[in-house]
């Protein structure tokens, strides 16, 4: 055990020392739109979550190494870190780091008080006086730049309409470079040997849809990063290598025209474009060819409709990406209430299962076997098996502490046990551990009361904001070491042991929780999915699957994606049909810049919860349709890069690339849609 800490904490020094920039916060892409821009400045940059906070230093010297953090929204603010963590911070710009506060309703002091930096050690050395009560503000402003400074080279003018923004006052002796309706937008100052900057504005979407899609939103970031961390001239754009899964099931080669192409385990060199399909809608598989569809997601998970969903995809030379059986029993927490009881959907796959019960073994074996003889006859239609679907332990720190979580079983609480056990030995020497040096009192009688009530505990030090980092670190080490990986090693054996070994076995991630990526165990998965649904004219397409990319190294697969008409909360796009068709190929064009995304698959075939189907009531295609088939012909890109610069142009309402080109239309509903293709 101490032989795998020292070769961890090696690994985190490596890693520090390759990625200079850490971006710390949470948003719909917004920390992958960064290190993408950053990347492609040379400049690597690690991202750390509302759930990987804990893990952030405490002593100054940890931060060897890195020369800036830039700090954005997080959901409690100030509150997300233990004191010592912002008093490691504050020393280690006082000696020479950088660091870049950016603005939203849970940063500087926040609306209504919610970020709180204005109470915390950070308050001493940024570069503006915070308010004391809330400091949000909301509306169109255009900001102005007011001096000549190394932070505004190469930014064009005019500056875009940003509509949030928070309210300071500048401290004597700081510079104020760019201002709002007369205030602070942006600050520059020092703080010992230190360089500190203030973007009084968030970097989110879609309040900022202006400000992400100004030309100058990349060079602005790089700006910071390079001057709060004294980084010289640019270096070589980086390239984040493809590797293999865990099921040796990818092969990695380039095709004729020397493009990046992936060779699946049914031996096709492209995953390619498709849709999601309901148990009553499987006879669109053999329509969809018609539209250039050859990947078919399946939403139902049972033998039958697996097997006539196969009979379907062969005739149509299709491929299917199907769950792995979901199967009960649910997992049962001490509250009595099941992983059923608290989820809007009849679904065990919403969460992590119950996964070291033998029962649920049993039941999962006994599944896996009857979908196997099922299609039997189809394995080479087979393509994807997905682990679970949108698992909870891809949300926020909070969620994982919950009386209806999946940790909270008694099953996984004895492995939770047995995991201190080998780390620390006895119950006293963990006391003591997680004791020091925040003082946390921790009183176990034993092991056995050590499993029944130290997740209890924890959630009781994130209520009250008194992290222990000792104790939340085990917890995090326990679910990124032990826990995800057991999981995802118990499914790939029991598929193995049941026939079921040869797809490629991925997870997929919702688009509305808060991406932890790097807390995941890839080594045991062979593609990354991404459901996704972006704002009108978003580039989040690229930035979100970058995000995956960056983090797991596996060809990443729009798992879900789709265009509503004008329905918050999901994809809101506004105007009619044909405003949809031109966001629709524009999704499709942007995911097709990007050699690590494989393919895409539409939401699905009819309306469920939301109107983004692919047909009218009636089985007709509706007018993004054909326009999507022919934006999958389009050519892909040529590198495995980020996004080249100049790859693509995008701003409020036109997209130009090669081989699309797209404006946003207006006009009778009966016009065609503004989309070229060359």
């Amino acid at each position: 055990m101490a032989l795998r800490m020292l070769l961890a904490l090696s690994l985190l020094g490596a890693a520090q020392a390759q990625e200079p920039v850490w971006l710390i916060g949470v948003g719909g892409g917004e920390t992958g739109r960064i290190a993408n821009a950053l990347a492609r400045d040379g400049l690597a940059a690690r991202i750390f979550g509302a759930g990987s906070v804990v893990r952030l230093p405490d002593r100054a010297s940890d931060y060897q190494g890195v020369r800036t953090v830039i700090l954005g929204p997080l959901p409690r603010g100030a509150r997300s870190f233990a004191p010592r963590q912002l008093e490691a911070l504050v020393a280690w710009v006082r000696d020479g780091g950088g660091l870049v506060l950016a603005g939203g309703m849970d940063c500087f002091t926040g609306a209504d008080g919610r970020g709180g930096y204005g109470q915390s050690p950070l308050a001493e050395i940024l570069p503006v006086i915070l308010r004391e009560r809330s400091d949000f503000a909301t509306g169109a402003v255009v900001p102005v730049p007011t001096g000549q400074h190394e932070l505004l080279a190469g930014l064009p003018t005019p500056w875009p309409e940003l509509r949030e923004r928070n309210r300071a006052v500048a401290k004597p002796g700081a510079s104020t470079l760019v201002s709002a309706v007369g205030e602070p937008l942006l600050v520059a100052g020092t703080a010992g040997e230190g360089r500190v900057a203030a973007l009084l504005t968030t970097w989110g979407w879609p309040a900022q849809r202006d400000f992400t899609l100004w030309p100058g939103f990349a060079r602005l970031w790089c700006n910071l990063a390079r001057w709060s961390g004294r980084v010289e001239a640019p270096h070589t754009p980086l390239d984040r290598p493809l590797r293999v899964g865990g099921g040796k099931t990818f092969a990695f080669a380039r095709d004729a025209r020397g493009c990046p192409t992936l060779v699946g385990p049914d031996g096709a060199s492209d995953y390619g474009a498709g849709t999601s399909v309901e148990d009553r809608t499987l006879d669109y598989i053999t329509r969809g060819r018609d539209w250039n569809q050859t990947l078919y997601h399946l939403w139902a998970a049972d033998p039958l409709s697996c097997a006539r969903a196969g009979e379907m995809a062969r005739r149509a030379g299709a491929r299917l990406a199907l769950f792995v059986p979901q199967v009960g029993p649910y997992a049962r927490f001490r509250d009595d209430s099941t992983s059923g009881t608290h989820i809007p959907y009849d679904a065990p796959w919403h969460r992590v299962p119950d996964f070291y019960n033998p029962t649920w073994q049993a039941a999962f074996r006994d599944g896996c076997a009857k979908l196997a003889e099922a299609v039997a006859p189809y394995r080479d239609q087979v393509a994807i098996l997905w682990v679970t679907n949108e698992p909870e332990i891809y949300r926020g720190w909070d969620h994982w502490l919950g009386a209806d979580f999946c940790l909270n079983t008694p099953a996984t609480l004895a492995e939770a046990t047995r995991f201190a056990r080998e780390r620390y030995g006895t119950t006293a020497a963990l006391e003591e551990a997680w004791r020091t040096p925040d003082g946390h009192p921790y009183a176990f009688a034993s092991w056995e009361h050590f499993g029944q009530t130290a997740l209890d505990q924890l959630a009781a030090d994130g209520a009250d904001g008194r992290l222990s980092l000792p104790a939340h670190r085990w917890l995090l080490d326990f679910v990124t070491t032990r826990w995800l990986p057991d999981w995802h090693r118990t499914v790939r054996r029991i598929l193995g042991e049941t026939g079921l070994a040869g797809p490629a076995l991925g997870v997929r991630h919702n688009y509305n929780s808060l991406p932890e990526f790097a807390l995941l165990p890839w080594d045991d998965l062979d593609v990354c999915g991404k459901n996704l649904y972006a704002e009108a004219w978003s580039d989040a397409y690229v930035a979100e699957t970058w995000d995956a990319f960056r983090a797991s190294g596996l060809p990443v697969l729009m798992s879900e994606w789709g265009v509503q008409p004008a329905q918050p909360p999901l994809g809101y796009v506004g105007g009619d049909e044909i405003t949809r068709a031109e966001q629709a190929v524009l999704g499709r064009a942007l995911a097709r810049r990007c050699p690590w995304v494989v393919g895409d698959l539409w939401s699905n075939v009819n309306d469920i919860d939301f109107p983004w189907a692919f047909l009218w009531p009636n089985g007709r295609p509706k007018p993004f349709v054909p326009l999507l088939a022919q934006a999958a012909t389009v050519p892909r890109a040529e590198r495995w890069s980020p996004v080249a610069p100049g790859a693509y142009t995008l701003s409020r309402g036109h997209y130009d690339a090669p081989g699309v080109s797209i404006d946003h239309s207006a006009g009778p509903a009966d016009r065609s849609a503004a989309v070229r293709f060359q």
